[in-house]
């Protein structure tokens, strides 16, 4: 199956039982044709971008060693070249949720697009999420990253690793956990912009606990794994505190 870490992700919502849609760039090439062909074989609509002159398809090539270690060789071409005009608005407008993959955010006119697609999104009353992918992305881009979520992300995805990077965040025994002080950091943040639009309730906790998620839709951080950033930063020390008791027995 031809994939990528965003193709991935629509040919696992189609194969459970989801409509997805993805959109790319190849090029006019033996590569681009499989690429296609293997979405929509999964049932993932395919609204590719308009293909580059001498710029071939994306390839990666992985060997992987008989105790599971895997080195990947990764050449992006056309990928990589993606620019506001590749953007079907219309399939964006259709979706109920668009989704945008962080390891294309290197190039200017590719950080545009991804800002045109959440604009376009929004103006429709869509969600737009994000993945922060590789933290090596998150340390090129960090600034850009944090105003991207800032003002146009509704729901971020993360892993410890790149929450963390994205915050700056550095370890000290005598400070909160990662999780806790990524979650933090994500809420005070939303929380300071959505006050500006919808305030919270003086009723509603801040931040949120277990049971009560923010009541904005661009309030919501969901990072891997769910137990520990999808909850408070006092949940999640608390529950970091309980482990360490629970071994030290």
């Amino acid at each position: 199956m031809s994939g990528g870490s965003a193709a991935n992700t629509m040919c696992g919502v189609a194969s459970l039982g989801g409509r997805a849609a993805y959109l790319g760039k190849v090029s006019d090439d033996e590569l681009g044709n499989v690429f296609g062909h293997d979405l929509r074989a999964v049932g993932v609509q395919f609204r590719p971008g308009a293909p580059e002159a001498d710029t071939p398809t994306g390839r990666c090539i992985i060997v992987v060693t008989p105790d599971a270690q895997r080195t990947m060789n990764t050449y992006l071409g056309v990928s990589s070249l993606l620019q506001p005009t590749d953007i079907d608005e219309a399939t964006v407008a259709a979706g109920k949720v668009l989704y945008m993959e962080g390891y294309l955010y290197d190039r200017p006119a590719a950080k545009e697009a991804f800002r045109h697609a959440a604009a376009v999104a929004h103006a429709h009353d869509r969600q737009v999420s994000l993945t922060l992918s590789d933290s090596f992305c998150v340390d090129r881009h960090r600034a850009d990253f944090r105003r991207l979520v800032t003002d146009q992300v509704d729901i971020l995805f993360g892993n410890e690793t790149s929450c963390v990077r994205s915050t700056r965040w550095r370890h000290s025994p005598k400070r909160s956990p990662p999780c806790a002080t990524t979650a933090t950091s994500l809420w005070s943040r939303w929380a300071r912009r959505d006050a500006r639009s919808s305030p919270v309730p003086k009723s509603s906790p801040w931040p949120p606990n277990r049971s009560t998620r923010c009541s904005t839709p661009r309030a919501r951080a969901t990072c891997s794994p769910p137990d520990s950033c999808s909850a408070t930063p006092v949940s999640a020390a608390r529950r970091v505190r309980e482990a360490g008791r629970d071994r030290g027995r």
